[in-house]
């Protein structure tokens, strides 16, 4: 209750997680798990903050209808669940896993471009950062199709490519350059230069 009253305060008062908010992007795809923190932290000198993405939002349980809007989900009395017993809870928890594991979702690519494109907008995002992960082809499986869509709906859209988890396939000066272009072209610049 107090966390939620805090995320309340803070949202009613317009204060960001970075304490500088210029912009509010996205990412989807696998990150980079040996270097999870290189793009963020080269945002972060932008004003810039990452607000999830597909590998962010997939634990949990969502509400999603077939175009891929999110919502969140009702509570087991609302969809009528009863946990009486362990099979109950199990058979749950199977249905849960079948309907909201990112392994499952990212091969449903058209309610994965929907994703991509409802979160961007429902999270007010001016741009979306987009691994197409060379070490997992399942996982970047549609990206560029929702690159197309998300363009056509006017959010800007970077996208690099690495492994998620062989950093011999990541180029830390060619990301950093595409991520800084792509801030720039968004119109931002290093907050230090603002003082």
């Amino acid at each position: 209750k107090e966390l939620l009253a805090e995320v309340e305060d803070r949202v009613r008062e317009g204060i960001s997680a970075l304490g500088i908010e210029r912009c509010r992007l996205t990412h989807e795809g696998e990150p980079m798990y040996y270097a999870e923190d290189f793009i963020p932290e080269i945002l972060q000198r932008y004003g810039a903050v990452l607000v999830g993405g597909f590998t962010s939002f997939c634990g949990g349980h969502w509400q999603m209808d077939k175009d891929g809007k999110w919502d969140t989900a009702r509570s087991l009395k609302e969809m009528n669940v009863s946990l009486v017993h362990r099979e109950d809870a199990l058979n749950f928890l199977a249905r849960c896993y079948i309907e909201h594991t990112p392994i499952y979702r990212c091969q449903r690519i058209y309610e994965k471009i929907g994703e991509y494109l409802h979160r961007a907008q429902d999270w007010h995002c001016r741009g979306v950062v987009m691994h197409l992960d060379i070490g997992c082809r399942s996982q970047a499986m549609g990206n560029l199709e929702a690159k197309q869509v998300l363009r056509k709906a006017g959010i800007p859209v970077l996208t690099y490519e690495a492994s998620n988890g062989d950093p011999r396939n990541f180029s830390p000066h060619q990301v950093a350059d595409q991520v800084e272009s792509f801030l720039h072209m968004l119109g931002l610049r290093p907050v230090e230069e603002f003082g």
